[in-house]
């Protein structure tokens, strides 16, 4: 039997439990916070050919880049997570297995998929988080065989040089234990009770470069009136490495309750046309926003006979805060789980290229099917191009932007004058009397951004310094990794 994701097992419980009924409206119709950016996709193509690892469809999650240089990443295929290595993406093969199921009795003992990694270089290691699925006790889906789980986000760990992860526990779980035959004692339909707990996690550093934040899926209180199969969010300080025992999930406008079975409020609720799941975050400093692509499917549409795609697929949002989120807008109308007979996709990700003040180009890649189960699936790529609308974004951002830039911030730029700073890779940043800046004797273009926050421009990328009140230290936030330094 063909194996199912979690995310599409989800999608299909639900669905079953909820049957046939039609909604009018549109999914996001009622949405307080309207969108501020549009969306431009072009033509699809092959990022990984089928067929490089006999039996198996990829990605069963995002990919994690651990190395660019030679490009090394970990993809889920199957139950396990592989390291794969090549010159580029389309010429990547698996090397090894890093992580697999555990044994029984275990969190994992079905499934350990690795979907996010933070390194912490303070201590050497490559910090993976994994979607662990714990299926002793729990019953097949009738119709199709998949077999059901309870689900938890755990981690493990790995020294950079040699990948070789240690399983260290959980560090996120539903406020709901694992329950078997709750059909008989709690009700609800049979089928809605093969999906439960936590999952398919996604973390990436905050805005300040203080805290990782991690968006998840929660299963375990879909049957509770219009909520279904949501995302949430939680944070843990960077400094513990997303470590277990340092999560506090978001519930009720803060982040208060402890990742380890805490309650949690959705950030992003589809309910009650649908579910929204598979998500994908990140932070982008030159816009001063987190974007977040994730998959949507219509319980109506799915039970169609036969299914009909309209507003399932593949969604982004944007934020400031990673909580209050925009209008998400539909970028892909293609089925977002696996369904017999249909073209599919599943786990879209979000690669960028480049970012400017007005676009962002990239692209959006996810597993795709033209027609499962016959086809299991491949890694797929398509351009993406993001712009701030005209009327909301990009004015409001540009007129924020002079602002962090107009008087209140000069004395910034004064006090940086003729100071020397070094970070912990002995990178040296000197800024001349003239308000020039060197980098490791380089001349860099650099401006202020707020309060106590310069952005340094390199020629593909930027980075974000974070000074303390007192200009004695400062974080450097570097895409996925944050990095401390201090005056000399």
């Amino acid at each position: 039997m063909n194996k199912m994701s979690a995310c599409s097992l989800a999608f299909l419980v639900l669905s079953l439990a909820t049957g046939r009924q039609a909604f009018s409206q549109k999914v996001f119709s009622n949405w307080p916070r309207p969108s501020e950016i549009k969306v431009r996709l072009g033509a699809q193509s092959v990022g990984i050919p089928p067929g490089r690892l006999p039996g198996h469809g990829y990605p069963d999650m995002p990919i994690s880049v651990v190395a660019k240089q030679p490009l090394k990443f970990l993809m889920v295929c199957g139950n396990d997570t592989y390291l794969w290595s090549g010159r580029t993406l389309g010429q990547s093969t698996p090397v090894a297995k890093v992580l697999s199921p555990g044994r029984s009795g275990s969190l994992d003992n079905n499934y350990a998929g690795i979907s996010s990694v933070f390194h912490d270089k303070n201590n050497n290691r490559i910090i993976a988080f994994y979607h662990a699925e714990d299926s002793e006790g729990i019953g097949k889906v009738g119709i199709n065989g998949v077999q059901g789980f309870y689900g938890r986000i755990c981690v493990a760990e790995s020294p950079v040089g040699n990948l070789n992860f240690n399983k260290i526990g959980a560090a996120i779980t539903a406020d709901q234990p694992k329950k078997l035959r709750a059909w008989e004692t709690e009700g609800g339909p049979k089928a809605a009770w093969f999906a439960q707990g936590v999952g398919d996690p996604t973390v990436c550093v905050d805005s300040t470069g203080q805290y990782l934040l991690c968006v998840y899926n929660e299963l375990s209180n879909r049957l509770k009136a219009g909520r279904g199969v949501q995302l949430c969010i939680a944070r843990s300080p960077v400094g513990s490495g997303g470590r277990p025992g340092s999560w506090k999930k978001f519930y009720r406008g803060s982040f208060k309750t402890q990742g380890i079975g805490g309650h949690d409020t959705p950030v992003i609720s589809a309910a009650p046309k649908g579910d929204a799941i598979s998500p994908h975050i990140q932070y982008v400093s030159e816009w001063n926003r987190y974007l977040l692509v994730f998959s949507v499917g219509i319980f109506s549409e799915i039970n169609g006979n036969p299914p009909r795609v309209s507003e399932s697929g593949v969604y982004i949002s944007t934020s400031k805060n990673a909580t209050d989120w925009t209008k998400p807008i539909q970028i892909k109308r293609i089925f977002a789980i696996f369904i017999n007979g249909q073209e599919c996709l599943m786990h879209p990700f979000l690669v960028i290229d480049q970012v400017k003040d007005d676009e962002i180009t990239g692209q959006l890649m996810y597993r795709y099917t033209h027609l499962w189960p016959r086809e299991q699936g491949y890694l797929a790529s398509t351009p993406i191009h993001i712009s701030m609308n005209s009327q909301t974004g990009s004015q409001s951002s540009r007129s924020s932007m002079k602002r962090r830039e107009s008087k209140p911030n000069k004395p910034l730029r004064q006090k940086l004058a003729d100071t020397k700073w070094k970070n912990d890779y002995q990178g040296d940043f000197h800024w001349k009397k003239d308000g020039r800046l060197l980098l490791r004797g380089v001349e860099r273009k650099w401006k202020v951004i707020g309060p106590n926050r310069v952005r340094v421009f390199f020629d593909k990328h930027t980075n974000d310094l974070i000074f303390n009140d007192d200009l004695t230290s400062f974080k450097q936030i570097n895409g996925k990794e944050t990095i401390s330094g201090k005056r000399q």
